[in-house]
């Protein structure tokens, strides 16, 4: 494999999730044979391919049953594959579970040496091991105690100390980037780093942090689905995991209305429903309003409508667990009665209506049927639709401009029948996110002479412009405006915050922020800027959601902004932030309040 350490072809893994205990007992000696009904598979991973080459740190990410921990194990020899080959280096290291076997009715000390002797590690070597662990844990008053009487994080600096105590070829870890306290947190990743300083160790962990994750790693491996969706450079595979939250909420909203009109199906056997998405192409926000006047299901006996009332949209909105926020009251345009659909109001950038199915329409006869719909917007943007309902789904493609005219456009449910969400441009995504209510439109940065430039001096003055346009008619109050600086588009090193700024969409419904640094502080290097424009009180409620699906995020511009900082000396070099003080020189006598700072000579 000559530098390769881990090499995966059309690697599979497949699991058996059975429908009674006793299968599973019969299946371990091949009694079950093909018992319809006995088990269904699940495809934990499908066709990966995969080189990791000595000295990469690569960090495995995704969402619950991603596959990511599937893949380790197989890595690790844990598990077997079920398709594919996988050959990895010798001198591998799991780090699945950290301290894995140790026991609680035995000491550190115990614990600690029965890990080493399960490495082989035995003797003076593993006195030797010993002390770096206690040392690095911290806890020599300790080590001789029985481990069930360790606090949560003790024990946690103890597993970790032993477990990383060794340099292998391979270290795998899981799950492990948070463990301690802030101050040992920072402890672990430090010694993570020097096991891979020089190339000696290579390392792949998988996090559901993906920001801890990148402080370790140069490369990220992003899984969904048990398939590789992206990989590549740190800050590439990150942007693309958020930007990608939007299309992940989305799809989890479908498949939740989907067993909720099962379920109705299924109590009401006369009631079935179609249910129709208009939505973004991508999260791009709208460009202005779409006006409906018209949704129909139209099959070969049948033409069947939409339902565009207050209540028939909310009946749509709460298959879901949300609210109809997108769709605006009724109006008239060009003596048509009709329904706004807002650029404005969620996250989300879609709108939903209900078709009910009539008795005795088969999924044949669906998919011969078509969609039709009427509509005006005046300024266009890239829109499709989605149909889906229990056991159908559709992706009839995207609506055509209408240039400012009513436009009746009708499409076939048969065009694509693939599962909605396939289109779904999860790489190379946009970066804005929020509901929109307030849209930052433009970002520019200034250096102190007042020219627009993304170089700029270290320790000169810099200013950024910020265009916005309020979107939502009724808006007027305050708003938090964070900047956020990342070094190398990874790690935040530097944020402004003000929440003291007004919007009020009667008095100034477009406007600049203007927003003036005096001193770059930053150090020289590259950094990318974001900015987040959110409700008040925002940031002080410590949201639980992302911002990327968050409604009190207005809009939210990610790594947007890519600046150079240079002409710093020795000082602003290999730093994040050079700080400001006040410094003063007082000549005399040293106070007797100081004497018990100075060290006392050796010998």
């Amino acid at each position: 494999m000559s530098d390769l350490i881990v090499k995966a072809v059309n690697l599979g893994k497949t699991y058996r999730l059975y429908a009674k205990p006793h299968h599973r007992f019969l299946d371990m000696f091949g009694l079950l044979r093909n018992n319809n009904g006995a088990f269904t598979e699940h495809h934990a991973l499908d066709h990966v391919n995969l080189e990791i080459r000595r000295g990469e740190k690569v960090a495995f990410i995704g969402r619950n049953g991603a596959g990511k921990s599937t893949l380790l194990k197989l890595i690790a020899g844990v598990a077997q594959p079920t398709t594919g080959t996988l050959e990895v280096s010798q001198g591998a290291h799991a780090l699945l579970q950290i301290g894995s076997g140790f026991h609680p009715d035995f000491t550190g000390r115990q614990n600690s040496l029965s890990y080493l002797a399960h490495l082989g590690i035995t003797g003076t070597e593993a006195q030797a091991k010993l002390e770096n662990i206690v040392d690095f844990a911290e806890l020599e008053e300790y080590i001789d105690q029985p481990t069930k009487t360790y606090s949560t994080g003790m024990v946690t600096r103890l597993m970790f100390a032993t477990s990383t105590v060794i340099e292998p070829e391979l270290l795998i870890l899981d799950e492990i980037l948070g463990v301690g306290d802030a101050y040992f947190s920072n402890k672990s990743f430090d010694r993570i780093r020097e096991m891979c300083a020089g190339g000696r160790t290579t390392v792949l962990l998988v996090s559901h942090d993906i920001y801890s994750a990148s402080r370790i790693s140069d490369r990220m491996v992003w899984l969904d689905g048990g398939r590789v969706i992206a990989d590549g450079p740190a800050s590439n595979v990150m942007k693309a995991y958020e930007d990608s939250i939007r299309v992940q909420e989305e799809s989890r909203l479908r498949r939740k209305a989907r067993m909720n009109m099962a379920l109705m199906q299924q109590n009401n056997p006369g009631i079935r429903w179609l249910k129709v998405d208009i939505r973004s192409l991508t999260n791009m926000p709208m460009n202005g309003p779409l006006f409906v006047s018209e949704i129909k299901l139209q099959l070969r006996d049948h033409i069947l409508f939409a339902d565009l009332s207050d209540e028939g949209l909310g009946k749509a909105a709460a298959l879901e667990g949300v609210t109809a926020a997108r769709w605006g009251h009724f109006t008239e345009l060009e003596g048509v009665i009709c329904r706004e659909m807002r650029n404005y109001g969620t996250p989300l950038h879609r709108a939903s209506v209900l078709l009910p199915i009539p008795d005795g329409i088969d999924r044949i006869t669906l998919e011969n049927g078509s969609l039709g719909i009427r509509y005006l917007s005046q300024a266009d943007s890239a829109l499709e639709l989605i149909a889906y309902g229990a056991g159908f789904q559709s992706n009839p493609g995207s609506l055509p401009e209408s240039h400012g005219k009513w436009t009746d456009h009708v499409i076939s449910l048969s065009e694509n029948s693939s599962l909605p969400g396939k289109n779904d441009s999860i790489l190379g995504g946009a970066t804005i996110h929020g509901t929109n209510d307030i849209l930052i439109t433009s970002v520019r940065s200034f250096d102190d002479t007042g020219s627009e430039t993304l170089m700029f001096q270290h320790g000169a003055a810099m200013s950024l412009e910020i265009g916005f346009e309020i979107r939502n008619p009724q808006l007027n109050q305050t708003a938090d405006l964070l900047v956020g600086f990342h070094r190398d588009g990874i790690t935040d090193v530097c944020r402004f915050f003000t929440p003291d700024l007004r919007f009020d969409a009667s008095s100034a419904p477009v406007g600049v922020v203007k927003m003036k640094i005096s001193k770059i502080n930053l150090a020289n290097g590259t950094y990318t800027a974001s900015l987040t424009l959110a409700k008040a009180g925002y940031y002080a409620d410590n949201p639980a959601i992302f911002y990327a699906i968050n409604p009190d995020v207005y809009t939210c511009l990610s790594r947007v902004l890519e600046i150079q900082i240079h002409g710093g000396d020795l000082v602003a070099s290999g730093a994040g932030v050079v700080g400001e003080a006040t410094w003063q020189v007082v000549p005399g006598k040293l106070p007797e309040k100081h004497k018990n700072l100075i060290v006392k000579e050796v010998g």
